[in-house]
């Protein structure tokens, strides 16, 4: 939905482009930080989550080899600006990226690439991540260096949604710009705020428009 109203705001034609393969998952694995094996969970139970959130994911994997949409790929390579997030990390963004033909066609593509990142940690997933702990995460997927811009948010919440997310084991994204090289970055308010702290999709519009 989020993404719909991101196209909407941008004016752009939204055309919803699916892998035909079905019955596939995203399998997580995490470090047990001991001599133990690593353990494998589901998308769906890294999300409540079923795992000790406190263990850092090592690598996400599909459950079956999944091939690019061709005309998924056609509309990749005629884009004027690709635009990855906003969503979860682990269970929204990079999943997209083990697609079979997805990095390769990504790497082609002679569009500006904007990564737009997460708003606020999630237990489970981002424990503890830093803006450039996100931005190293995507380039080790796409496996080059290949984000020209990335976007983060700067506005402050209030001290009710702050204590929301703290109690849920979450707080804002620290923006570490020293540790961010050779990526525009945009420091900007694009949130917005109700029971929730997200993505305001009419303000990432209007920056990504003006880039």
């Amino acid at each position: 939905k989020g993404d719909s109203q991101l196209l909407s705001f941008l004016k752009a034609n939204l055309h919803i482009l699916k892998n035909r393969a079905k019955n596939y998952g995203v399998y997580a694995i995490f470090d047990w930080e001991s001599k133990k094996p690593p353990i494998n969970q589901l998308s769906k139970n890294i999300d409540i989550p079923k795992h000790n959130p406190n263990l850092r994911i090592q690598a996400i994997q599909l459950t079956k080899p999944v091939l690019l949409y061709e005309k998924a790929r056609e509309a990749i390579l005629a884009a004027t600006n690709i635009i990855l997030g906003p969503g979860d990390l682990y269970t929204s963004i990079l999943p997209n990226l083990l697609v079979s033909g997805m990095v390769e066609t990504l790497q082609k593509a002679h569009a500006t690439k904007i990564y737009i990142c997460n708003v606020m940690t999630k237990r489970g997933e981002t424990n503890e991540f830093k803006a450039s702990d996100f931005l190293h995460e995507i380039l080790r997927y796409l496996k080059t260096s290949y984000i020209d811009v990335m976007i983060c948010n700067n506005q402050n919440f209030s001290p009710e949604i702050l204590a929301k997310y703290k109690r849920e084991g979450a707080h804002p994204v620290e923006i570490d710009a020293n540790a961010i090289q050779g990526v525009k970055l945009i420091c900007a308010d694009v949130a917005q705020e109700s029971d929730l702290a997200r993505h305001d999709p009419a303000k990432l519009a209007k920056l990504v428009i003006g880039l």
